[in-house]
């Protein structure tokens, strides 16, 4: 069970997402990037030749998935990782004989083409870029912190299609992974997990009871996992000395009716949305 101060705090220890990348004073200097991320439309990449500064250049992918580098022409981008698209500038700088053995860097100056989305209980939800192999955690950061009715999950959707998929299978041939604050703290994901373009980060609303009448502190409480009506009602500070604990009542909703649970005990489990009311004592 995790109270929403919990759950803040937790989410306080996201470490601050990097600044994306801003483009380089020195293009035969670019910045670092990760040699497997997959270039995409409208990235700007910035390729250079060790000892070759009036090569160096920065470029963006065309529409078309390309783009122009002094000697070789129209070179593929998109769809590549990094170290394919060095590779294949090397060798076509060999096969035309204008260099031997050319040491190529090719560095993302700019992201633009790769997104997540997050949703749901944050300070700032919407759309973000994916920069490089972003984690959970900075992603999260980027969006500012969850708000007090955050749930103590988050929830990992990948469109249909996109390889690897997620373990949960969804409707419509998406995938999906759900994983507590805590496992992403202590980084228990799945072996090999990178987020991917297009995937979305829910953290949904925290499931609540209420809890009303003679207590201590009624209002509404974040709960987790299972509880039984005496914990509700701890959480609410416990019954005042005119609460009269032998008659709780507990009202659920059941589809579209309200209905009153007869017979409630001190140890029955409560269900998210109950509303527990102690009356007050006849004497």
């Amino acid at each position: 069970m995790l109270s929403a101060f919990l759950i803040v705090a937790l989410f306080a220890q996201i470490p601050a997402a990097p600044p994306a990348p801003s483009p380089v004073a020195d293009p035969a200097r670019p910045p670092q990037s990760q040699p497997d991320y997959v270039v995409g439309f409208q990235d700007v990449l910035s390729i250079g030749i060790l000892g070759e500064p009036d090569l160096s250049r920065i470029l963006t992918v065309d529409g078309d998935g390309t783009l122009d580098y002094p000697y070789v022409g129209r070179v593929k981008a998109a769809g590549l990782p990094l170290r394919a698209i060095k590779a294949l500038i090397e060798k076509k700088l060999v096969d035309g004989g204008f260099f031997v053995s050319p040491q190529v860097s090719v560095e993302v100056s700019k992201y633009r083409s790769q997104n997540v989305y997050v949703l749901g209980e944050v300070r700032v939800p919407g759309q973000y870029a994916l920069t490089g192999n972003m984690t959970v955690l900075q992603v999260l950061a980027a969006a500012g912190s969850p708000t007090p009715s955050a749930a103590g999950y988050v929830i990992i959707t990948r469109p249909a299609g996109v390889e690897p998929s997620l373990p949960d299978g969804e409707t419509g041939g998406g995938s999906s992974l759900r994983v507590s604050v805590r496992e992403l703290q202590s980084g228990q994901l799945p072996e090999g997990f990178t987020l991917k373009d297009g995937d979305s980060i829910n953290i949904p609303r925290a499931e609540s009871v209420y809890v009303m009448g003679q207590v201590k502190a009624p209002g509404p409480y974040v709960i987790e996992g299972s509880l039984t009506v005496m914990q509700a009602i701890a959480m609410a500070g416990g019954p005042t000395d005119r609460g009269a604990m032998g008659r709780v009542k507990i009202t659920r909703r059941i589809g579209d009716r309200v209905e009153e649970v007869k017979n409630v005990k001190l140890s029955d489990l409560i269900q998210p949305g109950d509303t527990i009311t102690v009356p007050q004592r006849y004497f």
